[in-house]
């Protein structure tokens, strides 16, 4: 009879953990992918939601893009990486994350580095809605 009382216990744990794991990845939300072809756009999004933007990139001419969020309380940058060789040309991925209702834009731009005032060769923009 003892055994018989575990059964019970058991499947409520298992049931328990279960619904654990299906509420983490409703949390997750979904990824929405853009381009260079993007900009301009306004995007909707939901809180929770991940935004992907690759730009294509070859840093060994000197040029790099370098991203700017009019408010990183509604939407943060999680990660930025470039991918690609030096000389070969690769691309340059930016993760954001909608972390609150609100609108916000995106602005990354192509250009030397030690050049912050000259004019861009080429710009990302970007209107952000999380609802």
């Amino acid at each position: 009879m003892k055994r018989a009382s575990w059964v019970p216990l058991g499947l409520i744990l298992v049931f328990v953990i279960l619904a654990g794991a299906v509420v983490a990845c409703a949390r997750e939300g979904k990824n929405i992918n853009l381009d260079l072809s993007g900009s301009g756009r306004q995007v909707e999004m939901s809180v929770g939601d991940s935004l992907i933007v690759t730009l294509p990139s070859d840093p060994g001419t000197g040029y790099s893009w370098s991203s700017w969020v009019s408010d990183e309380i509604i939407l943060e940058q999680s990660e930025h990486e470039y991918i690609g060789r030096l000389g070969a040309g690769g691309k340059e991925i930016w993760t954001f994350k909608a972390l609150t209702e609100g609108t916000c834009t995106i602005e990354i731009e192509y250009r030397p580095p030690q050049e912050e005032d000259a004019t861009p060769a080429q710009t990302f923009a970007l209107t952000v809605n999380i609802q």
